[in-house]
């Protein structure tokens, strides 16, 4: 289904969690859960597109309310939300600094945009000269929390939506404080933030990033995969040749 972005439905219904989702080779959908394909995206590309952009198009716009000119900090660089999140600050004119602890995902991370790349073994403060940026991203956890933090300007925004290295992170809450910081959670989006990030990613024609496709006899090998965090991007499931 290709063509132009539709008005948001008034009676969208959730898809997923905890109904069912879609890797199957027929299912049966209402069409108020179906958005019209971007025509310039491959259906691999149409596929890995919706949860993840939706969940960083939320935290970046929503929540960080992240404007032309400001600077946002993405760490874990290589998570499929993290790659979309790039190109999209990109697309609205944000400067982007990532972190990573593999050379070759910044090696990436640069090739799509990205202004600043450090390395998860540097100083980040002492790296930045000094440098601090409006807005932090957070998915990793108690790994990069605090370091985050220490690279947020005053009356800053740090938005976080995972813990992959960790639950549980100790704040230092007169510190919190004095520098009038303002932490927000999000998950996933509505359908009107989806819609929204459609149009983004069609004004400028972003393109997800597709590390591996698996057909669908092969799911478990592309869990496998993915369960190794060394994909940059998305894994597609390509359900028929």
């Amino acid at each position: 289904m290709e063509g132009k972005t539709p008005a948001p439905p008034d009676d969208f219904e959730i898809l997923g969690l905890p109904d069912h989702g879609t890797m199957a080779e027929e299912i049966v959908l209402s069409e108020n859960q179906i958005a019209p394909k971007p025509s310039y995206l491959s259906w691999e590309e149409a596929g890995v597109l919706p949860l993840s952009a939706l969940t960083g198009y939320r935290a970046l716009f929503t929540k960080g309310k992240l404007q032309k000119g400001e600077t946002v900090f993405i760490p874990g660089i290589g998570s499929g939300v993290a790659t979309y999140m790039l190109p999209m600050a990109k697309a609205v004119g944000a400067k982007v600094i990532v972190s990573s602890r593999s050379s070759e995902k910044l090696e990436k991370a640069e090739r799509l945009g990205a202004d600043v790349l450090l390395e998860n073994g540097q100083d980040w403060e002492q790296s930045l000269h000094g440098e601090k940026v409006d807005l932090v991203i957070e998915s990793v956890g108690v790994a990069t929390f605090n370091r985050s933090l220490d690279l947020l300007k005053k009356g800053g925004t740090i938005v976080t939506f995972g813990a992959s290295a960790g639950d549980e992170v100790s704040l230092d809450l007169r510190r919190f404080f004095y520098n009038q910081w303002n932490l927000y959670g999000t998950t996933m989006g509505s359908i009107e933030e989806f819609y929204e990030m459609l149009d983004l990613f069609q004004s400028h024609k972003i393109r997800p990033i597709v590390d591996r496709t698996f057909v669908l006899e092969d799911t478990a090998d592309g869990l496998n995969y993915l369960s190794k965090s060394s994909q940059f991007g998305k894994i597609a499931i390509r359900i028929r040749e």
